[in-house]
């Protein structure tokens, strides 16, 4: 797996690899794809640091408590870690957004051309790829990372909106968990619960919708 170019590709259709293989340029080219992934592991995902890297993993053994960390991973990581990442997933890979999102701030964004849950990073001082996009299918699993100021379509608008409200949302939950933090001193809890406030307006004045599940952006 040795290479001499940052642009070099790799794909693996056939051939069994060992479950206990490892490699350090396993995801150290630009478009990788292994059809057998079943022996791919979280780990590996962990050591992925290319930004323009695009994954391609067939049959595999991932679960969805593993992306979940993955996008966690992403999120509070210092650097960039990949362009996007495709998941074969079986019947046996049941998403529910508790489980895939647990401990994560998202939120849903309705265009005319995409409907996908969103994730900001948490430190974007290092970041090109501020936002992460993800959306599934019956037979795939897509997770996409994208600059703020970048058109996801030729005719489509930047994430820039979603992602002020990302940073809103994270502050809100900032927030209520420094008032459970806070014991017997009203005039903080008052103060904090103002601010609180103040931001659910600020996101129900731009078309914000709350119920019982993910925040949604009309």
């Amino acid at each position: 797996m040795d290479f001499d170019r940052e642009d070099q590709d790799l794909d693996i259709v056939t051939g069994n690899i060992p479950e206990d293989y490892y490699h350090p340029n396993l995801f150290q080219y630009t478009d990788v794809r292994y059809c057998d992934a079943r022996w791919i592991r979280l780990e590996h995902l962990f050591s992925v640091k290319n930004e323009n890297c695009m994954i391609q993993l067939g049959k595999n053994k991932l679960t969805v408590v593993d992306i979940n960390k993955l996008l966690a991973f992403w999120a509070n990581s210092e650097n960039d870690l990949f362009d996007r990442i495709q998941i074969e997933r079986d019947e046996q890979f049941i998403i529910t957004d508790e489980v895939l999102f647990h401990g994560l701030v998202v939120l849903q964004s309705k265009r005319e051309k995409s409907c996908n849950i969103l994730l900001a990073v948490n430190s974007p001082a290092n970041r090109k790829r501020q936002i992460l996009s993800i959306f599934w299918g019956l037979t795939h699993f897509f997770i996409h990372t994208w600059p703020i100021d970048k058109r996801i379509f030729f005719d489509d608008e930047p994430y820039a909106r979603e992602y002020e409200l990302l940073n809103m949302l994270q502050r809100r939950r900032a927030l209520e968990e420094k008032m459970r933090t806070v014991k017997e001193n009203n005039q903080i809890i008052v103060e904090i619960q103002e601010e609180i406030d103040e931001i659910m307006n600020e996101l129900r004045r731009r078309r914000m919708r709350f119920g019982n599940g993910i925040p949604v952006m009309t």
